[in-house]
Parts: C-alpha cells; sequence; structure tokens
C-alpha cells in the first residue's frame, strides 16, 4: 500500500498545508477560510491520484468525499 501525499495549494499557487491524509487537507483549508478571505480557485494535488482537486466557492462537503474516496480506491 502506498502513502499518498496531499498538498493544499492556494490560488497563487503557494503551497498552505501538507498531510498524509485527506481528511486533514480538508480541515487545514477549512481552518484556513474561518481565518482569511479565500479568494478561489485553490486546488489539491495528490502524489498517487495526479488528478487535481479543485476548490471552488461551488465546492461541496459531498465533492470532497468523492475525493477522499477515489484517491483511497487508488492506494
Amino acid at each position: 500500500m502506498w502513502t499518498d501525499e496531499f498538498r493544499l495549494i492556494d490560488n497563487e499557487g503557494n503551497e498552505r498545508s501538507k498531510k498524509q491524509i485527506f481528511g486533514y487537507i480538508w480541515s487545514a483549508f477549512n481552518e484556513i477560510k474561518s481565518t482569511e478571505e479565500i479568494t478561489y480557485p485553490w486546488k489539491v494535488t495528490s502524489e498517487i491520484a495526479k488528478d487535481d482537486f479543485i476548490i471552488d466557492e461551488n465546492t461541496t462537503q459531498q465533492d470532497w468525499r468523492d475525493y477522499a474516496e477515489w484517491c483511497a480506491r487508488l492506494q
């Protein structure tokens, strides 16, 4: 089983968080969002999935869950 590494990237391309568990990236994003004004889009990159998860003002909790499940299936 591979260990994935997720990176939370802001709209300017800065890495804001790096975690091995996707749920922790979601928590990090929510924490940042509660203290800063967010300019979208942001994204999450995955070492294994290679497809970026784009975060915008329309991203739902279900979108986060779907991406997490998809990444988990790849491991």
